[in-house]
C-alpha cells in the first residue's frame, strides 16, 4: 500500500510538471509570434516603403525636391556596397550580397532600373569567387565592394575586391569590363604592390580624363592605412601609383574633376579613428598628378564612406564656373554615426566648408553611398560654343540600408540648385 501511495505522489508531480512545461511552452511559443509579427510589421514598414525618408535642413517644405525613392529586391540575406553606372538599358547597379559580409557564399549581383515603372529587375548574380578563381587562375574565397563606371569611350571598367587568405587586409583588386550584353569580361589582377599584392581595395569609381584613362581612387590596409590612386590609360592598361598624401588611416578617397572640361580635382577621405574624427579634403591637378596639402574640414567622418559628386546648374545661362561639388556623407554623430546619411554642399575648398542641404535617410545602418555621374552631351563641353550642355536634371544615388536592402533616391538638380543658391545668399 506504501508502495503504491508513493507512485501515486511520483506520477501526481510529473502531471503538475508537465503541465508546467506546457504553459512554458505555450508562453514562449506565443512570445516567439509576437515578437515575428512585429518584426515583420516593422520590416515592412522600413524596408519595403517606397516613400523616401527627407529631414531639410532649415526648409520649410520638401516639395521642390520631389524625390523619387526605389528598392531592390534582396536576393540574399545581407547586401552591401552598391555602384550605379548607365548603359544601354538603363541605370545598372551591382552590389555584393550573401549570408553576410565577408562569407564564402557572398556574389556580385546585377540589376536594371525602369524609369517608367520607378522599379528594378531581378537580381541577377554575375561573379562569384569560384568564377573569378577559375578566371584568375587563383584561388579566392570571398568577394566585396564591386565599382563599374564608364570612360570617354562608353566602355564600362568594372573591379572588384577579392580575397584569398585571412580578412580585406590580404584583399586584391582585380579588373574586369563588360561586353556589349553587359555581361563580365576578366582582364586581370592588378600588380600594385612587391608583397604579393596583398591589402589593396577599391570602392569608389574613377575619375574620367578627358584626353582618355582614368584614375582609379585605391587604398591600403595592413599596417598602415593609406589612400592612393592608380592611373590607366585610354587602353585602361595599368601605368603607376600614387599616394595621395602623407596622413595616416586615411581610407576610400572618393575623386571628382573640380569643373567639366578642366584639370582641376578634388579628393574626400574616411578617416578611420585619427585627427579626432576630421575629415579631410584635398585638390588635385595636372590631370590628377599633383596633390595640395589636405584641408581639415568642418565634418566629422567617424570611419564611414563618403562620395563626391558634380552636378551641373544653370541650364539656361552656362558658365563653366557654375558647376557644384556635392557630397554624401554619414552625420549620424559618434554613437551610431551610419544612422544618418545626408546632402551637403562645397561651399568653400580652400577652407573645406560644407553646409547641409538635407538628410537623405534614416535608420539602424544607411551607408556606403553611390552617386551616378550626371549625363551630357559632350560634344558641346567646349568654352567655344553658344550651346548649353544637355545635362540630365536628375541625381542618381544608391546606398546600403541596414544591410538587408539597395535603395536608390533621384534628386532634382534644379532644386538641389535652389537649396543651394538659398544656402549662399544665407548671413
Amino acid at each position: 500500500m506504501l508502495k503504491f501511495r508513493s507512485l501515486t505522489k511520483i506520477w501526481s508531480f510529473l502531471k503538475v510538471f508537465l503541465n508546467f512545461l506546457k504553459f512554458i511552452a505555450f508562453a514562449l511559443c506565443a512570445l516567439f509570434f509576437i515578437v515575428y509579427a512585429s518584426f515583420q510589421k516593422a520590416q515592412k514598414n522600413f524596408f519595403y516603403d517606397n516613400e523616401a525618408f527627407f529631414e531639410f535642413d532649415n526648409a520649410k517644405s520638401g516639395a521642390d525636391f520631389a524625390p523619387i525613392s526605389s528598392l531592390i529586391a534582396t536576393p540574399t540575406k545581407a547586401v552591401h556596397s552598391s555602384t550605379l553606372v548607365q548603359t544601354k538599358r538603363g541605370v545598372m547597379a551591382l552590389f555584393f550580397g550573401g549570408t553576410r559580409e565577408g562569407a564564402s557564399d557572398v556574389k556580385i549581383y546585377q540589376s536594371f532600373y525602369d524609369e517608367r515603372t520607378n522599379s528594378w529587375s531581378e537580381p541577377k548574380s554575375i561573379l562569384d569567387a569560384p568564377t573569378l578563381s577559375k578566371m584568375s587562375g587563383k584561388f579566392i574565397k570571398k568577394l566585396g565592394n564591386p565599382v563599374a563606371f564608364r570612360d570617354k569611350m562608353g566602355k564600362i571598367h568594372f573591379f572588384v575586391v577579392g580575397v584569398s587568405l585571412g580578412g580585406w587586409a590580404t584583399s586584391k583588386i582585380y579588373q574586369l569590363e563588360f561586353d556589349e550584353n553587359l555581361r563580365p569580361k576578366f582582364k586581370g589582377e592588378l600588380k600594385l604592390g612587391a608583397f604579393a599584392n596583398f591589402s589593396h581595395l577599391v570602392r569608389t569609381p574613377a575619375l574620367i580624363l578627358d584626353e582618355g584613362g582614368f584614375i582609379l581612387p585605391l587604398y591600403h590596409e595592413l599596417a598602415r592605412k593609406y589612400a592612393l590612386v592608380a592611373f590607366f590609360d585610354e587602353k585602361a592598361n595599368l601605368l603607376y601609383t600614387k599616394r595621395l598624401n602623407l596622413l595616416k588611416n586615411q581610407l576610400q578617397p572618393s575623386i571628382i574633376a573640380d569643373n567639366v572640361g578642366g584639370v582641376q580635382c578634388l579628393i574626400f577621405l574616411r578617416n578611420h579613428k585619427a585627427y579626432e574624427n576630421t575629415a579631410f579634403l584635398q585638390t588635385c591637378s595636372g590631370r590628377g598628378y599633383t596633390t595640395s596639402e589636405p584641408v581639415a574640414t568642418n565634418l566629422k567622418s567617424y570611419d564611414s564612406s563618403s562620395v563626391l559628386g558634380l552636378i551641373f546648374v544653370d541650364y539656361k545661362d552656362w558658365d563653366f564656373k557654375k558647376s557644384e561639388v556635392v557630397l554624401i556623407h554619414n552625420d549620424g554623430g559618434k554613437e551610431n554615426p551610419r544612422s544618418k546619411l545626408s546632402l551637403f554642399w562645397l561651399k568653400d575648398k580652400e577652407k573645406g566648408e560644407f553646409v547641409k542641404l538635407l538628410t537623405l535617410d534614416e535608420g539602424a545602418e544607411v551607408s556606403y553611398p553611390a552617386l551616378l555621374p550626371q549625363s551630357y552631351d559632350e560634344s558641346v563641353l567646349h568654352k567655344s560654343t553658344q550651346t548649353a550642355p544637355k545635362a540630365s536634371d536628375k541625381l542618381y544615388i544608391s546606398y546600403t540600408l541596414n544591410r538587408q536592402q539597395i535603395k536608390m533616391q533621384i534628386l532634382s538638380i534644379k532644386a538641389i540648385q535652389r537649396a543651394i543658391d538659398e544656402k549662399r545668399n544665407e548671413r
